[in-house]
């Protein structure tokens, strides 16, 4: 099966205080602790993912949805927040 194609894993709920950015590149991020500044992030978001799409092709653009999910995955299989940048998961997953 192509891997594109794949449905995406069911996602559990977002923890309390966190903010769930829906974008076309990468698709749902729950970023952790921004519910406070929920519309700033917005216009962020929206903003990054105009200069996304200029930017580059569709082929870049899926194998960065599917590079995005992967690592998702990996986080949520370890119970660690993909957004949250913690300097430990990092270390792991980019050693």
């Amino acid at each position: 099966m192509d891997a594109s194609k794949t449905p995406p894993l069911p996602q559990p709920p977002p923890p309390p205080g966190s903010l769930v950015l829906h974008t076309s590149l990468l698709g749902d991020l729950c970023v952790p602790g921004a519910a406070a500044h929920a519309a700033e992030l917005r216009e962020l978001s929206a903003r990054a993912a105009v200069y996304a799409t200029r930017a580059r092709g569709e082929g870049t653009r899926r194998a960065y949805r599917s590079a995005w999910g992967a690592y998702e995955a990996w986080c949520t299989s370890l119970g660690r927040e993909p957004l949250a940048g913690d300097p430990d998961t990092l270390a792991v997953e980019f050693r």
